[in-house]
């Protein structure tokens, strides 16, 4: 299981270093390189519904999500658009069933855009097998 790093964050509770962006609270566990696992338990709501929503499309993106204080927002809601692959799974992800689990470094590195990011909208989200694998996002030039 990848338990991921991306750098620290102030409004991380003792989750250590691997919890750029995470806004709940509690200790995490201890991965298996010595950093604090950062899980699903940790999160705000927010933050959990967009993993849901991530997992249920498994092969998609999501559009136009709404951004304020790093956390997303889903008043409006963002479009969902979802891709079908032939001959292939193409359900919602195994982990939507779980409670908790160990957060994945794309995840937490997502997490960690959107605080920097602060107050905006996402462009797009691409999400590969129910993980975030890129995203478009629009910024004002400081000529």
């Amino acid at each position: 299981m990848n338990t991921g790093t991306a750098g620290a964050c102030g409004s991380c509770k003792g989750a250590g270093s691997a919890a750029a962006g995470i806004q709940g609270s509690g200790g995490g566990r201890i991965a298996q390189d010595g950093r604090r696992a950062v899980s699903k338990s940790l999160l705000s709501h927010p933050q959990t519904r967009l993993i849901e929503l991530m997992q249920r499309i498994n092969f998609g993106h999501v559009e136009g999500l709404h951004v304020r204080g790093g956390a997303p927002l889903f008043a409006p809601p963002p479009r969902v658009i979802r891709e079908h692959r032939f001959a292939r799974e193409n359900g919602p992800r195994p982990e939507g069933a779980k409670t908790d689990f160990v957060l994945k470094a794309e995840v937490i590195d997502l997490f960690a855009q959107l605080e920097a990011i602060g107050d905006g909208v996402i462009t797009r989200i691409e999400i590969q097998h129910g993980l975030p694998f890129r995203m478009t996002f629009e910024e004002a030039f400081a000529g």
